[in-house]
Protein backbone atom coordinates (compact mmCIF):
# COMPACT_ATOMS: atom_id res chain seq x y z
CA UNK A 1 0.00 0.00 0.00
CA UNK A 2 1.01 3.60 -0.52
CA UNK A 3 1.89 5.75 2.53
CA UNK A 4 -1.44 7.57 2.31
CA UNK A 5 -3.27 4.24 2.34
CA UNK A 6 -1.18 2.94 5.24
CA UNK A 7 -1.79 6.08 7.29
CA UNK A 8 -5.50 5.67 6.67
CA UNK A 9 -5.58 1.95 7.41
CA UNK A 10 -3.84 2.53 10.76
CA UNK A 11 -6.07 5.55 11.52
CA UNK A 12 -3.12 7.86 12.13
CA UNK A 13 -4.55 11.16 13.39
CA UNK A 14 -3.61 14.68 12.42
CA UNK A 15 -0.91 16.23 14.65
CA UNK A 16 -3.38 18.79 16.00
CA UNK A 17 -4.89 15.95 18.04
CA UNK A 18 -1.84 16.11 20.32
CA UNK A 19 -2.00 19.84 20.94
CA UNK A 20 0.27 22.78 20.13
CA UNK A 21 3.28 21.53 22.12
CA UNK A 22 3.90 18.51 19.87
CA UNK A 23 7.26 18.96 18.12
CA UNK A 24 7.71 15.56 16.48
CA UNK A 25 4.89 13.39 15.21
CA UNK A 26 4.96 10.01 17.02
CA UNK A 27 7.05 7.64 14.93
CA UNK A 28 6.00 4.42 16.67
CA UNK A 29 2.42 3.20 17.08
CA UNK A 30 1.63 0.11 19.14
CA UNK A 31 -1.71 -1.62 18.56
CA UNK A 32 -2.84 -4.11 21.22
CA UNK A 33 -5.63 -6.51 20.41
CA UNK A 34 -8.60 -6.14 22.74
CA UNK A 35 -8.16 -9.88 23.29
CA UNK A 36 -4.96 -9.00 25.17
CA UNK A 37 -6.28 -6.03 27.14
CA UNK A 38 -9.81 -5.64 28.48
CA UNK A 39 -9.47 -1.86 28.90
CA UNK A 40 -7.30 1.01 27.79
CA UNK A 41 -5.65 1.12 31.20
CA UNK A 42 -4.68 -2.54 30.79
CA UNK A 43 -3.35 -1.84 27.30
CA UNK A 44 -1.20 1.03 28.59
CA UNK A 45 0.09 -1.17 31.39
CA UNK A 46 0.98 -3.86 28.85
CA UNK A 47 2.67 -1.32 26.58
CA UNK A 48 4.85 0.03 29.37
CA UNK A 49 5.75 -3.50 30.44
CA UNK A 50 6.71 -4.67 26.95
CA UNK A 51 8.73 -1.57 26.08
CA UNK A 52 10.60 -1.97 29.34
CA UNK A 53 11.10 -5.71 28.89
CA UNK A 54 12.15 -5.68 25.25
CA UNK A 55 13.70 -2.23 24.80
CA UNK A 56 15.17 -1.75 28.27
CA UNK A 57 13.60 1.63 28.97
CA UNK A 58 12.74 2.93 32.44
CA UNK A 59 10.83 6.04 33.52
CA UNK A 60 12.72 9.30 33.81
CA UNK A 61 13.51 9.74 37.54
CA UNK A 62 11.19 12.72 37.77
CA UNK A 63 9.23 11.65 34.64
CA UNK A 64 8.55 15.20 33.46
CA UNK A 65 6.12 15.86 30.67
CA UNK A 66 7.42 17.66 27.60
CA UNK A 67 6.21 18.41 24.09
CA UNK A 68 2.67 17.47 25.06
CA UNK A 69 3.51 13.91 26.12
CA UNK A 70 2.08 12.00 29.08
CA UNK A 71 5.23 10.15 30.16
CA UNK A 72 8.94 9.95 29.31
CA UNK A 73 11.04 6.79 29.42
CA UNK A 74 14.63 6.13 28.39
CA UNK A 75 17.53 3.71 28.21
CA UNK A 76 20.98 5.13 28.87
CA UNK A 77 24.56 3.83 28.65
CA UNK A 78 24.39 2.73 25.02
CA UNK A 79 27.17 2.77 22.40
CA UNK A 80 30.11 4.71 23.80
CA UNK A 81 31.81 6.89 21.17
CA UNK A 82 35.29 8.29 21.89
CA UNK A 83 37.27 10.96 20.06
CA UNK A 84 40.90 10.95 21.32
CA UNK A 85 41.55 14.31 19.67
CA UNK A 86 38.48 15.86 21.29
CA UNK A 87 37.71 14.10 24.59
CA UNK A 88 35.01 16.66 25.34
CA UNK A 89 33.00 14.94 22.60
CA UNK A 90 33.16 11.48 24.24
CA UNK A 91 29.65 10.28 24.97
CA UNK A 92 27.28 7.39 25.43
CA UNK A 93 23.83 7.41 23.84
CA UNK A 94 20.30 7.14 25.10
CA UNK A 95 17.06 5.85 23.64
CA UNK A 96 14.51 8.50 24.63
CA UNK A 97 10.78 7.78 24.41
CA UNK A 98 7.77 10.01 24.87
CA UNK A 99 4.41 8.31 25.35
CA UNK A 100 1.20 9.89 24.08
CA UNK A 101 -2.11 8.48 25.20
CA UNK A 102 -4.09 11.17 27.03
CA UNK A 103 -4.96 13.11 23.88
CA UNK A 104 -6.10 9.94 22.13
CA UNK A 105 -8.34 8.97 25.04
CA UNK A 106 -9.83 12.44 25.45
CA UNK A 107 -10.87 12.45 21.81
CA UNK A 108 -12.11 8.88 21.68
CA UNK A 109 -9.26 7.75 19.44
CA UNK A 110 -7.62 5.25 21.77
CA UNK A 111 -9.49 2.26 20.25
CA UNK A 112 -9.67 1.58 16.53
CA UNK A 113 -10.77 -1.16 14.18
CA UNK A 114 -8.04 -2.44 11.89
CA UNK A 115 -9.67 -3.91 8.81
CA UNK A 116 -6.33 -5.42 7.81
CA UNK A 117 -6.32 -7.46 11.01
CA UNK A 118 -10.07 -7.95 11.42
CA UNK A 119 -10.34 -6.74 14.96
CA UNK A 120 -10.35 -3.92 17.48
CA UNK A 121 -7.15 -2.58 19.01
CA UNK A 122 -6.08 -0.17 21.72
CA UNK A 123 -3.11 1.95 20.77
CA UNK A 124 -0.20 3.82 22.28
CA UNK A 125 1.66 6.52 20.34
CA UNK A 126 5.39 6.88 20.99
CA UNK A 127 8.00 9.37 19.85
CA UNK A 128 11.35 7.60 20.02
CA UNK A 129 14.78 8.97 19.24
CA UNK A 130 18.46 8.08 19.72
CA UNK A 131 20.62 10.92 21.00
CA UNK A 132 23.35 12.29 23.22
CA UNK A 133 21.97 11.78 26.76
CA UNK A 134 20.84 14.25 29.36
CA UNK A 135 23.74 15.26 31.56
CA UNK A 136 26.19 15.65 28.69
CA UNK A 137 27.03 19.32 28.01
CA UNK A 138 26.20 18.85 24.32
CA UNK A 139 22.86 17.06 24.80
CA UNK A 140 21.06 16.20 22.58
CA UNK A 141 23.26 16.70 19.52
CA UNK A 142 26.86 16.11 18.50
CA UNK A 143 26.46 16.96 14.86
CA UNK A 144 29.02 14.65 13.29
CA UNK A 145 28.94 11.71 15.71
CA UNK A 146 29.36 8.48 13.70
CA UNK A 147 26.46 6.95 15.62
CA UNK A 148 23.86 9.69 16.12
CA UNK A 149 25.15 12.43 13.81
CA UNK A 150 24.46 13.51 10.26
CA UNK A 151 27.04 11.29 8.59
CA UNK A 152 26.77 8.38 6.16
CA UNK A 153 23.21 7.73 5.06
CA UNK A 154 22.10 10.53 7.41
CA UNK A 155 24.30 13.23 5.85
CA UNK A 156 21.26 15.45 5.40
CA UNK A 157 20.89 19.19 5.17
CA UNK A 158 19.75 20.78 8.42
CA UNK A 159 18.32 24.11 9.43
CA UNK A 160 21.10 25.70 11.46
CA UNK A 161 18.64 28.15 12.98
CA UNK A 162 17.09 25.18 14.82
CA UNK A 163 19.82 22.57 14.67
CA UNK A 164 18.72 20.41 17.59
CA UNK A 165 15.14 20.08 16.42
CA UNK A 166 16.06 19.43 12.79
CA UNK A 167 18.66 16.84 13.81
CA UNK A 168 16.11 15.13 16.00
CA UNK A 169 13.56 14.91 13.21
CA UNK A 170 15.90 13.90 10.40
CA UNK A 171 18.47 11.76 12.22
CA UNK A 172 17.61 10.91 15.84
CA UNK A 173 14.01 9.89 15.08
CA UNK A 174 14.76 7.30 12.37
CA UNK A 175 17.69 5.94 14.39
CA UNK A 176 15.42 5.53 17.40
CA UNK A 177 12.84 3.71 15.31
CA UNK A 178 15.50 1.39 13.90
CA UNK A 179 16.67 0.53 17.40
CA UNK A 180 13.16 0.02 18.74
CA UNK A 181 12.07 -2.25 15.92
CA UNK A 182 15.23 -4.21 15.21
CA UNK A 183 17.89 -3.62 17.86
CA UNK A 184 20.21 -2.02 15.31
CA UNK A 185 21.82 1.36 14.64
CA UNK A 186 22.78 2.10 11.03
CA UNK A 187 22.14 -1.51 10.12
CA UNK A 188 24.50 -2.93 12.77
CA UNK A 189 23.29 -4.92 15.79
CA UNK A 190 23.80 -2.99 19.01
CA UNK A 191 25.17 -4.46 22.23
CA UNK A 192 24.27 -3.26 25.69
CA UNK A 193 26.75 -2.39 28.45
CA UNK A 194 26.93 -6.08 29.39
CA UNK A 195 27.88 -7.06 25.85
CA UNK A 196 24.60 -8.84 25.19
CA UNK A 197 22.66 -7.94 22.03
CA UNK A 198 20.04 -5.27 22.58
CA UNK A 199 16.56 -6.68 22.23
CA UNK A 200 13.78 -4.98 20.32
CA UNK A 201 10.09 -5.12 19.54
CA UNK A 202 10.83 -7.71 16.86
CA UNK A 203 11.45 -10.10 19.76
CA UNK A 204 7.80 -9.77 20.77
CA UNK A 205 7.20 -12.61 18.32
CA UNK A 206 8.38 -14.96 21.07
CA UNK A 207 5.19 -14.20 22.99
CA UNK A 208 2.69 -12.84 20.50
CA UNK A 209 1.62 -12.71 16.89
CA UNK A 210 3.33 -9.53 15.72
CA UNK A 211 3.09 -7.60 12.46
CA UNK A 212 5.47 -4.68 11.90
CA UNK A 213 4.89 -2.14 9.15
CA UNK A 214 7.35 0.69 8.47
CA UNK A 215 6.80 3.33 5.83
CA UNK A 216 8.34 6.59 4.65
CA UNK A 217 6.21 9.65 5.20
CA UNK A 218 7.46 11.95 2.45
CA UNK A 219 4.05 11.88 0.76
CA UNK A 220 2.34 12.88 4.01
CA UNK A 221 3.23 16.53 4.67
CA UNK A 222 1.31 16.57 7.94
CA UNK A 223 3.74 14.01 9.42
CA UNK A 224 7.12 15.66 10.04
CA UNK A 225 9.10 12.57 11.07
CA UNK A 226 10.61 10.68 8.09
CA UNK A 227 9.46 7.15 8.95
CA UNK A 228 6.64 5.67 11.00
CA UNK A 229 6.44 2.15 12.39
CA UNK A 230 3.16 0.44 13.29
CA UNK A 231 3.35 -2.69 15.45
CA UNK A 232 0.21 -4.83 15.69
CA UNK A 233 0.23 -7.23 18.65
CA UNK A 234 -2.22 -10.14 18.91
CA UNK A 235 -2.43 -13.40 20.86
CA UNK A 236 -0.59 -16.35 19.39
Amino acid sequence: MKPTQLASSFHLPQPAVFGPDLAQYPNLWLYFSTQLAASYEKALELGRQLLSQYCGVVPFPENPVAEGCDEQWRRTGLQLVRDPAHPELDHYHQLHLRYYWGSLRRQGMERVKLETHQGFFYRLAVSGHYEVPEGHPLHPTIEFCPACGRVGEYAVEVDRRDLHQDMCLKVHDPLGLELLLGGKIRGQPLAGPDGAPVRSLADLARQFTVDITVFATGALPWINTPRVGCVVIRPR
